[in-house]
């Protein structure tokens, strides 16, 4: 069975060319015999792609000298964003070329070559992890109206419409769109995104030369590397892919295999468990550096339960962002922080236990520096010690050495040595920034450690809280003028605060109302109560709903786990804590998470076949939605297990489970109501459970609002 994913629209070749793939045949089995084959070439042979693609999907470089100046100068400013090509664009543009060169007699009638159209708009909106099967493609195509497909019987018309849509999908669908386009995603949604091969060019090309700068990159020969990594100097290559953001694209590296040789962050394995292992047992080393929200929900709980008794008139905010945090970073400082950090030698122990792994048991090996009486003290876990080793902080420095000092970057054809900052997506990139700015926490920033204050940073995003307005002056302050030593420096721009100030030299700060919500990691804060719910600002001007779909087999199963994993996302601890958030607020938060699952599931309904929808099975719809309360109310209380360890007491979920239910199928009616027509038997179904024959008007207006914070419209 064909499965289409995105990889057929994957290419490396930034020429704006017709592909060697265009119309070539995909094997022997005769994919090209179709009647009209000859009829498609010389439409081929006709067709204007690029005066279509300047038409449909025009770019700022297609405008070029004196004569066309003026359209040039209507064009939007050239930024990331703006560069982008909508998907309808790509569409039209896709849908034009379809019908210059399919004739009609390929598909019979008008109706099924619309029919089939729609598919080809699902497949260019085929999200990131989504899987997209050929038996789907062929969905509301009536065979009997295709004359090339009489003469074979039924068995035979499905099975070689089915080859006909693979050879239109992976010979003309896939080639004619990577032949003009760049396909790449972004690095918060789950959406493709289209540019023209031009533009991409340009953007990479802008993106290399600052990247250098930053940097500071040298030019280097293989011959020269080869020789470096012989003498054990050089850990591997790295090269980076770019993400795209507002203004800019991102450069995250990844580790390149090379002859069967190790990976840098294999090399740096060990050296990953050892910081691992004394950011745990050493937390003041690395001082307001935290790396996940369950860290941040430990240290907001201690804060606020301080704060409780004291009760301030006010509470001040300062949000900052680190300019280039990783590329700023000082090799030298931060190699001379890691030698007075890490002990002289460490012993990892090595462990193996029984998992379960798709159902089935599974043993599973792992290492550790925590010592077996404490890993095998867990009566619930069958798990022992194996084997160990010492190693030596001389060998881990050594590594460090070659990751900082000889970190070798593949741009292109060429080869570089980065000179400045340390590598951003390698094993231990975030251990090594929580470690150099902890050293500036214990230095400039010691001061505003205080037991009234609250200081985190997670990666290059700081929050600072206090009641004290001066304190927060300053504080933002130190931030802007930077810090020179530690060579750091504020993004002026991303600069958050709820209080009026103005600096001497960059102006005016960014400045939110007393009583508005401030948003941090995927997170906002109320300013006056100190509550804390989900950050929906992202989905904010989506046309789509951030979750992948597969249509293949078992589409029903398959829904069933997308709608259960769409509870996992943003599904943090501090939410549902009964010491941080008033009862109120904590079902507000439950609401917002059903509210999310009940349009991700529309979303997902409205992707099957008509067939396969709410009428025609209401009974198993009405299971998927029963199923989510259970599944939540695990996931949630796991999570505040895993954080009670922190707090060493148990947190309990203030929120029973009948009442978790009822929240659930109060969400979904609401949602599904919108939609009466395609679930009117899922919606009785849900009445008949709740026992009664409509919601309250009290709850639509809080639902009303909740579904309104969301910014989901679908």
């Amino acid at each position: 069975m064909a499965v289409f994913t995105k990889s057929i629209f994957r290419t490396t070749d930034l020429k704006e060319r017709l592909t060697s793939t265009y119309f070539a045949a995909q094997d022997a089995s005769g994919q090209m015999d179709f009647p009209f084959f000859g009829e498609m070439l010389q439409n081929h042979r006709k067709c204007p792609y690029w005066t279509l693609l300047r038409q449909i999907c025009p770019c700022s470089q297609d405008f070029t000298g004196h004569i066309k100046r003026k359209k040039k100068k209507q064009m939007c400013p050239a930024t990331t964003a703006t560069e982008t090509v909508p998907l309808k664009d790509v569409f039209v543009f896709v849908r034009r070329v379809f019908l210059k060169i399919i004739p009609l007699s390929a598909l019979g009638n008008i109706k099924n070559r619309n029919a089939f159209l729609n598919h080809i708009m699902e497949l260019l909106s085929i999200p990131v992890h989504g899987k997209l099967s050929a038996i789907f493609m062929v969905v509301n195509i009536q065979t009997k109206f295709i004359e090339w497909l009489k003469p074979y019987s039924q068995k035979e018309q499905g099975s070689r419409l089915i080859n006909f849509v693979k050879f239109i999908v992976l010979s003309f669908i896939g080639p004619l769109v990577k032949s003009f386009f760049y396909i790449t995603c972004s690095g918060s949604t789950n959406e493709l995104m289209f540019y023209r091969k031009k533009v991409w060019h340009r953007l990479l090309h802008t993106t290399y030369r600052k990247f250098i700068r930053h940097c500071k990159l040298n030019l280097v020969t293989q011959e020269w590397v080869e020789l470096q990594r012989k003498e054990g100097k050089c850990l591997g290559i790295f090269s980076p892919h770019f993400l795209p953001k507002q203004d800019s694209l991102r450069p995250v590296v990844r580790c390149l295999k090379t002859n069967g040789r190790a990976t840098v962050n294999e090399h740096l394995k060990c050296l990953h468990l050892v910081l691992s292992y004394e950011r745990e047992m050493q937390p003041q080393n690395f001082g307001a550096s935290i790396l996940g929200m369950d860290e941040f929900h430990h240290k907001w709980k201690k804060y606020h339960i301080n704060m409780k008794d004291k009760r301030p008139r006010r509470y001040y905010f300062v949000k900052t962002d680190l300019l280039n945090c990783y590329d700023n970073i000082d090799p030298v400082l931060l190699f001379n922080i890691m030698k007075e950090l890490l002990k002289s030698s460490y012993i990892v122990y090595k462990y193996k236990r029984l998992a379960h792994i798709k159902g089935k048991k599974q043993t599973v090996f792992f290492e550790s520096l925590k010592r077996p009486s404490v890993i095998c003290s867990r009566v619930d876990v069958d798990m022992n010690c194996v084997d160990s080793y010492e190693i030596k902080s001389r060998v881990l420095l050594e590594k460090l050495h070659a990751l900082l000092f000889c970190n070798v970057v593949k741009l292109g054809s060429n080869v570089f040595i980065q000179t400045n900052g340390i590598p951003q997506g390698a094993k231990i990139s975030s251990l090594l920034c929580a470690a150099y700015f902890g050293y500036m926490d214990k230095t400039a920033c010691a001061k505003f450690l205080g037991r009234h204050e609250f200081l985190i940073r997670m990666t290059d995003d700081i929050l600072f809280v206090t009641p004290h307005k001066e304190t927060a002056k300053a504080f933002l302050q130190l931030m802007l003028d930077g810090v020179p030593a530690m060579k750091c420096i504020s993004n002026f721009s991303k600069c958050l605060i709820n209080f009026n100030y103005c600096h001497s030299v960059l102006g005016k700060v960014s400045s939110v109302c007393e009583d508005q919500l401030l948003s941090y990691c995927g997170i906002c804060i109320n300013p006056k109560s100190l509550e804390i719910s989900v950050d929906f600002s992202n989905f904010k001007g989506k046309d789509r709903v951030p979750v992948s779909w597969e249509l293949t087999h078992n589409t029903g199963g398959i829904l069933q786990k997308k709608i259960l994993n769409s509870v996992n996302p943003q599904c943090f601890s501090a939410l549902f804590d009964a010491d941080i958030n008033s009862e109120q607020h904590i079902v507000y938060n439950i609401l917002c998470k059903f509210a999310v699952c009940s349009v991700k599931f529309h979303y997902l309904v409205m992707r099957l076949p008509v067939k396969q929808r709410a009428l025609n099975n209401p009974s198993f719809f009405t299971q998927v939605i029963q199923s989510l309360p259970n599944y939540f109310y695990v996931i949630v209380t796991r999570s505040l297990k895993k954080v009670s360890k922190l707090f060493k007491k148990d947190l309990l979920f203030p929120v029973s489970k009948a009442t978790l239910r009822s929240l659930c199928n109060n969400t979904f009616l609401y949602k599904l109501q919108r939609h009466h027509a395609m679930y009117a038997p899922v919606i009785d179904n849900l009445l008949k459970i709740e026992k009664k024959k409509r919601l309250d008007s009290a709850l639509c207006k809080q639902l009303s609002v909740v579904f309104d914070s969301i910014h989901l419209k679908y």
